[in-house]
């Protein structure tokens, strides 16, 4: 089975940290199962290009640069599944844009709160701050949360604003969180609690040696910023003076500058500031200490230093704030696993004995479990979800039928549309799938169709006894078709409302050019005064009341999840959630209609304008628009043809023979073909035979006289296409029978 493709994104700080570190050992983990594509941005790329400070300013809330280059990302790989970092500040939200209007699933990785703060620690002057976190970002901009300046923080909150409007944190298909607590906050910040997941951080290594004699000395690693407690730590460990002991301060942040300047005037000998070390080349300084710290004052969400220190068998204190208490670590008396550690920087009987049970814990999130934990997110061990997201279910559901409660052709006119295409679609990938209709069977019905009478539809029964997994109604979120919808649901089956013809559900967003459609149409079959009146009641009710009935809300609601092929329908749905509620809204996925698998590029492009509808249907795919346009581009442009398939109305064919000749015989009428099939034809070898002779004339001009046979063997291709239908292409062979022919040349 082909591997999967997973798009990696992540925006880079300017530091490296515990995302990026995270970063790179999921895209490892993940390259055990897929194809990994890592997707990086750096701060730095914004920052340090040649572009103007307001145009900078404007890339927060638009980055052309990232959207270029990831469009021709997309444009180069079909991706099975995003996987999403951060993209605060560089990449703007013009990522999550992009996602949304994908058919992969999007997971997006949670490292901190930035759904509901503009810092995403929930920290502020020294204090845990909670007051952004329903997503007003005002008061995070009137105490200039964001670099502690005012203008920064206005374009921080207008950033987050654009990321929440458009469903970043509510319509991806999972979230996760790295702890229990940050879980808990994550759900105040609006994001749906069924989508998260939590899953911690893994580690690479494999522990440490023991250590043969006690180490005495402390180690403090992390980013040096305020939310991690590093002054106080400073402050505390002067007011100690431990004597014989340093305390290591392991990488680098904006606070170092503070820290140095604060060391120095106190002439504190005993605290050495290391500066970012690699990862690879931190073991030196891990195994000179004997002890840990973290002391994060805002709520951490995990706290990897806990997962790096108990590798080295380094025991660790840590302050009772966000995820670090609450994974059966250390709480801030240094208990773990009911062994009192109280005193275990005094006693080195307590260090051995909390190194031991250290290195037991760290055996728990090794690196190549992830996969394995990662695969109920997006509910498929094997990440096939990009078209059929709820096929895969956790339960393996493997039995799926498409049902279309009005009548129908059911021979491959149906089966290459609608529910019938989704059927097709299903068997493709080796899940069982019938179509279903009601009224009895016709002549020309395919074995894949169901035909059963109406009342059986809105029967739980006979739903049961089919013994099927999960049903998509295509039964376009009418009022009417409640009672199917109840049936399913009551049979326990899993159901998926399908909006098809989306345009029509959204007058607000397409009014004005349904309005026009529908009139043409029906003056068209009924006459300016009677189509009128008809044009008038359909928009009433069908485009008016039906949109806002509660049989219809009542509908939608019943489904497991509902779902729409066009991305602008399914926002205009997820917008209002006012009208539909939020129940409906939370239902809401993104499926493009299934095509057919054959579809590939089969050789050099030829200049030809390729039309493909029901050309019946006046309504939506408007013929008159196409006749007009091929005749208006044609007459402009002698080297193309133009090829129309589908079903053709009499008035189509009545236009193109009431064509000019030159303009008729560039249109090819090729009607509804089922399926691309291969012609064996005859085989054939031609020979052709010229005799010539040169006779001078005058100085250089010569008189040639030559004669010939072609096409001796008489090699002859005499089943042309022919009719006002042609194929005029249809050619293998000569199209002239065995010819004689002589002839004379001057040249000169």
């Amino acid at each position: 089975m082909q591997r999967p493709r997973i798009l990696h994104i992540f925006s880079r700080y300017g530091e490296v940290g515990g995302e990026e570190i995270c970063f790179h050992a999921i895209t490892e983990a993940l390259g055990a199962i897929a194809d990994v594509t890592p997707f990086v941005y750096s701060t730095e790329e914004l920052f340090h290009s040649p572009h103007g400070a307001l145009t900078k300013m404007g890339y927060l809330l638009h980055n052309r640069d990232v959207e270029q280059k990831l469009r021709k990302c997309l444009r180069e790989n079909r991706y099975d599944a995003w996987i999403i970092h951060n993209t605060f500040p560089a990449m703007s939200p013009c990522v999550y844009e992009l996602a949304l209007h994908q058919p992969a699933p999007v997971i997006h990785y949670m490292h901190n709160y930035r759904s509901g703060c503009l810092n995403g620690v929930f920290y502020r002057d020294g204090a845990p701050c909670f007051s952004c976190q329903g997503g007003n970002y005002f008061p995070g901009i009137m105490h200039a949360c964001w670099r502690k300046n005012a203008a920064y923080s206005s374009l921080a909150a207008a950033v987050l604003y654009k990321t929440r409007r458009m469903g970043a944190w509510s319509r991806f298909s999972s979230y996760i969180a790295i702890s229990r607590r940050q879980r808990e906050l994550l759900i105040r910040t609006g994001i749906p609690e069924d989508k998260i997941r939590v899953i911690p951080h893994f580690i690479r290594q494999n522990p440490a040696p023991a250590a043969g004699q006690p180490l005495r000395d402390v180690l403090y690693a992390g980013r040096l910023t305020q939310e991690k407690g590093v002054l106080q730590l400073v402050q505390a460990w002067e007011l100690l003076s431990p004597p014989g002991r340093i305390l290591y301060l392991m990488g680098d942040g904006p606070l170092r500058g503070e820290l140095e300047r604060y060391i120095s005037s106190r002439h504190l000998e005993s605290i050495r500031l290391t500066g970012f070390i690699p990862h690879e080349e931190q073991g030196a300084v891990r195994a000179a200490c004997g002890l840990s710290v973290a002391p994060s004052l805002w709520e951490e969400t995990f706290g990897m230093v806990v997962l790096e220190s108990w590798l080295h068998g380094t025991p660790v204190i840590v302050t009772p704030n966000g995820g670090l208490p609450r994974q059966e670590w250390l709480d801030c008396t240094g208990t773990s696993r009911g062994i009192p550690g109280g005193d275990a920087a005094h006693r080195p009987e307590a260090r051995r004995t909390l190194a031991v049970h250290g290195r037991a814990r760290a055996t728990t999130f090794v690196l190549h479990i992830l996969p394995r934990r990662m695969a109920p997110v997006h509910g498929s061990p094997s990440w096939r979800t990009p078209r059929f997201p709820f096929i895969f279910h956790p339960t393996n559901i493997m039995k799926w039928y498409t049902c279309t409660p009005v009548s129908f052709k059911g021979d491959h006119t149906f089966f290459s549309r609608d529910s019938g295409a989704f059927c097709k679609a299903f068997q493709r990938i080796g899940v069982e799938s019938r179509a279903i209709m009601p009224t009895p069977a016709q002549e020309g019905d395919e074995p894949d169709l169901i035909r059963t009478e109406y009342a059986n539809l809105e029967d739980p029964a006979w739903w049961k006894s089919l013994g099927i997994d999960g049903v998509i109604l295509y039964a376009w979120g009418v009022g009417k078709y409640l009672p199917i919808a109840r049936a399913i649901h009551d049979a326990g089956i899993f159901l998926v409302v399908y909006m098809d013809s989306s345009g029509l559900f959204f007058p607000w967003q397409y009014w004005l050019p349904i309005a026009k459609n529908m009139y043409t149409k029906d003056v068209f079959i009924h006459g300016k005064i009677k189509g009128s009146a008809f044009f008038l009641l359909r928009l009433l009710k069908q485009h008016t009341w039906n949109l806002a009935s509660r049989g219809r809300r009542k509908h939608l609601d019943s489904g497991d999840m509902v779902t729409f092929p066009i991305p602008s329908a399914l926002q205009s749905v997820a917008d209002r959630e006012w009208l539909y509620g939020k129940s409906i809204v939370r239902k809401l996925a993104l499926v493009p209609n299934p095509i057919s698998s054959t579809c590939r590029f089969a050789g050099e492009k030829r200049n030809i304008i390729m039309a493909v509808g029901r050309w019946d249907d006046l309504l939506y795919k408007r013929p008159g628009l196409l006749m007009s346009t091929l005749e208006q581009a044609l007459v402009h442009a002698p080297e193309w043809e133009a090829e129309i398939y589908g079903n053709l109305p009499p008035f189509l064919r009545e236009w193109h023979g009431n064509l000019p000749q030159g303009l008729r015989s560039r249109i090819h009428l090729a009607g509804y073909i089922p399926e691309d099939r291969e012609e064996k034809t005859p085989d054939f070898f031609d020979l052709n035979m010229k005799v010539a002779y040169d006779f001078p004339l005058y100085k250089s001009v010569t008189l040639q006289v030559n004669a010939g046979v072609q096409n001796i063997l008489e090699a002859y291709q005499s089943d042309f296409d022919q009719g006002k239908d042609r194929d005029s292409k249809y050619i293998y062979g000569p199209g002239m029978p065995r010819s004689y022919f002589v002839g004379c040349k001057i040249s000169y």
